[in-house]
C-alpha cells in the first residue's frame, strides 16, 4: 500500500513536469518575443514552485506515511477486535441457530399440541352443549315434578288446613255447648242439692221434733215405771238393746254431709237415743233418705268431674293439633 501511494505520487509528479514542459514549450512558441530574462525568471519560479512540490510531496508522504502507520495499527486493533467479535457473533449465531433450531422444533410441537388442544376444545365444547341442554332439559323436568309436589302438598295442607278450622269450630262450638250443658247441669244440681237440703233440713226438724216428744214420752215412762217398780223387773227380762252397725262408706257419706254433721255434733245423745230406741221403719227411712243424699252429691261431683274431664281432652286435642299445623306449616316454609 505504501509502494502503491509512493508510486502514485511520482506518477503525479512526472505528470505535473511534462505538464510544466508541454506549457513551456507552447510558451515557447507563443511568446517568442519574450526576452530571456523573464523566462529565467519564470523557470526559477516553476523550479521553485517544483521543489515546493516535491518538498510538500515528501512531507506528504512522511505524513502519509505516519499516518498510514497509525490506521494500520489501528486498523489491525480494530481488525482483531472485529475478529473477535466475528467469532463470537458466529458462536452466538451458532448457539441462536441451534436455539432458533430448538424453538422451531418446540413450537412445531406447541402447534401441534394447540392443534390437538383446539380439536379437544371443541369437542368438549361440543359434548358440554349436549350435557348443558340435558341439564337444562332434566332440571326443567325435575322444575315440574317439584312444582307438582308442592302443589299437591300446598292443595293437602290447605285441605288439612280446612279440616282443622272445621274440626276447631266444631269444638269450639262443642266446648260451648258443653259450657253451657255444665252450666245448665250445675244449675240444675244446685237446685236439686238446695231443694233437697231443704228437704232433710225439714225433715230433720221433724225428726228433732220427734225426737223430743218421744224424749219427753220416755222420761214420763220411766218416771212411771220408777214409781211403779217395774223397771228393774224390765231390765232384767229385756236383753241388750240392738245397736245399728255403720261401714265405712257409711260413715264417710255421714261425715260428709255438713247439715247431718252439725246435727251429730250439736246432739250426739239425742241421736244415739233415737237410733236405738226407736222403730226400724223410722230407722230406714232416714238412713236411705241419707243415702240418697250421698248418693246425688257423689253422682253430681262426678258429673261435673266427667264433664270437666270432657273439655281438658277437647282443649288437649285443640292444642295438640294446633301445634301439629304450626309444625307442617314451618317444615313446608323451611323445605321452601
Amino acid at each position: 500500500f505504501k509502494a502503491q501511494i509512493i508510486r502514485k505520487s511520482a506518477i503525479d509528479f512526472s505528470y505535473d513536469k511534462s505538464s510544466s514542459a508541454s506549457i513551456l514549450h507552447c510558451k515557447e512558441k507563443v511568446e517568442s518575443n519574450i526576452d530571456d530574462d523573464h523566462l529565467q525568471h519564470e523557470l526559477e519560479k516553476v523550479m521553485k514552485e517544483r521543489d515546493s512540490l516535491a518538498y510538500q510531496v515528501r512531507q506528504d508522504s512522511t505524513t502519509w506515511t505516519e499516518r498510514l502507520s497509525e490506521l494500520k495499527s489501528i486498523y489491525i486493533t480494530e481488525i482483531a477486535a472485529l475478529k473477535k467479535t466475528v467469532e463470537d457473533l458466529e458462536f452466538d449465531v451458532q448457539e441462536k441457530s441451534k436455539k432458533c433450531a430448538q424453538l422451531k422444533e418446540e413450537l412445531e410441537f406447541q402447534k401441534e399440541e394447540i392443534k390437538e388442544k383446539s380439536e379437544t376444545i371443541q369437542n368438549l365444547k361440543t359434548e358440554l352443549n349436549k350435557y348443558a341442554k340435558g341439564v337444562d332439559n332434566v332440571l326443567a323436568e325435575h322444575r315440574l315434578q317439584d312444582e307438582a309436589a308442592w302443589n299437591t302438598k300446598i292443595a293437602a295442607l290447605e285441605r288439612k288446613l280446612n279440616d282443622s278450622k272445621r274440626e276447631h269450630a266444631k269444638a269450639v262450638i262443642s266446648m260451648r255447648q258443653m259450657e253451657r250443658n255444665h252450666s245448665r247441669e250445675l244449675e240444675r244440681a244446685q237446685d236439686l242439692l238446695q231443694t233437697t237440703e231443704e228437704h232433710l233440713n225439714k225433715q230433720l226438724k221433724q225428726i228433732q221434733n220427734e225426737l223430743l216428744r218421744v224424749e219427753k214420752e220416755r222420761n214420763l215412762m220411766m218416771a212411771t215405771l220408777r214409781q211403779e217398780g217395774l223397771i228393774s223387773n224390765l231390765k232384767s227380762e229385756r236383753g241388750d238393746p240392738i245397736k245399728l252397725s255403720f261401714g265405712a262408706e257409711d260413715q264417710v257419706f255421714l261425715l260428709s254431709n255438713n247439715n247431718f254433721n252439725t246435727c251429730t255434733n250439736t246432739e250426739p245423745h239425742k241421736l244415739e237415743s233415737l237410733m236405738q230406741r226407736s222403730d226400724k221403719e223410722g230407722d230406714n227411712v232416714m238412713l236411705e233418705d241419707i243415702e240418697k243424699v250421698n248418693h246425688k252429691k257423689v253422682w253430681h261431683h262426678e258429673e261435673s268431674h266427667r264433664n270437666n274431664q270432657a273439655m281438658e281432652d277437647v282443649l288437649e286435642d285443640l292444642k295438640s293439633l294446633t301445634v301439629a299445623i304450626f309444625d307442617e306449616n314451618d317444615e313446608d316454609s323451611s323445605d321452601s
